[in-house]
């Protein structure tokens, strides 16, 4: 878990972009991606980290109900599962691709070795 929390940390640490309004809980962000992360690390699927959010796939179906207990959501048109902050609230109306993200935000692959 701290490796992944580190490479987290690495990816979060050098954000240099502005931090949109509504976005009030970033106090409280780490505590909140540390609980949702420990929640599902273990189910055996991708989780990349993407600017602020966690992005997660792979066969996500069998977990579904762990992953909402968990606080991540569901992005259909990505199909994939994400993770923001709670009092996020984002002002673009722009549809994004996975690989859109994945280039504006510089996606790190997280590797979980059980």
């Amino acid at each position: 878990m701290m490796k992944l929390v580190n490479a987290a940390y690495d990816d979060l640490k050098e954000f240099s972009g502005e931090v949109e309004v509504g976005f009030k809980g970033a106090e409280k962000y780490g505590e909140q991606i540390n609980a949702a992360l420990n929640a599902i690390i273990d189910l055996g699927m991708e989780i990349e980290i993407c600017g602020a959010w966690v992005w997660v796939s792979g066969n996500t179906k069998p977990h579904k109900d762990r992953l909402k207990e968990a606080g991540f959501k569901w992005a259909s048109k990505k199909a994939c599962w994400y993770f923001r902050p709670e009092d996020y609230k984002g002002q673009s109306r722009k549809s994004w691709s996975m690989n859109d993200i994945r280039n504006k935000y510089s996606a790190n692959l997280l590797k979980i070795n059980r």
